[in-house]
């Protein structure tokens, strides 16, 4: 009998696609049981995938210190992984099925090394095609008239005069 030869299956090898980069994290995070350790590793698979060099690049980071931060051996900061997230031009989609509210977290993403936001006007048909409600500009919030919460809003009651809606108090009070 001849012996069966295995090569280790390596995931990166497969990731090719900013499609098939989402849906890998999207079910690293379905299995994740909260393991940050094992997010940070699927962020690595990712990263190889991109090639490490260029995602420590655009991360701002040593690529050995990448490395260490995504082997799955630890649980790296939040402001690291929000760092490889944004080299990796990957966003976090759970915010908006929570919230009902769409998110972009950075406009400086990029595809193979080439920014595509790079104006007001491309923000803004990004958010349009992704079906974001708005987005926010050094510091400033807009929100996109065709958004279904900012309709939802126009048809909300308006406060009256004098009174803080925010309060629970004041609530009563009306």
């Amino acid at each position: 009998m001849s012996k069966t030869k295995t090569t280790r299956y390596d995931v990166a090898e497969h990731l090719r696609t900013p499609e098939e980069m989402a849906a890998y994290l999207e079910a690293c995070l379905e299995e994740a049981n909260g393991d940050a350790a094992f997010i940070a590793k699927a962020l690595g698979d990712i990263a190889r995938a991109k090639g490490m060099a260029q995602v420590a690049r655009d991360a701002g980071l040593s690529r050995e210190s990448l490395y260490k931060a995504l082997s799955g051996e630890r649980s790296p900061g939040f402001d690291t992984i929000l760092k490889v997230m944004a080299a990796l031009g990957l966003k976090l989609h759970a915010f908006k099925a929570r919230t009902g509210y769409g998110v972009l977290c950075n406009t400086s993403l990029n595809f193979k090394g080439k920014g595509f936001i790079n104006k007001i006007d491309d923000l803004s048909s990004y958010a349009v095609k992704h079906n974001l409600d708005g987005f926010v500009i050094e510091g400033r919030s807009y929100i996109l008239k065709s958004s279904r919460r900012y309709q939802t809003y126009l048809r909300m009651p308006q406060p009256i005069a004098g009174v803080n809606v925010t309060s629970p108090r004041a609530m009563r009070e009306v």
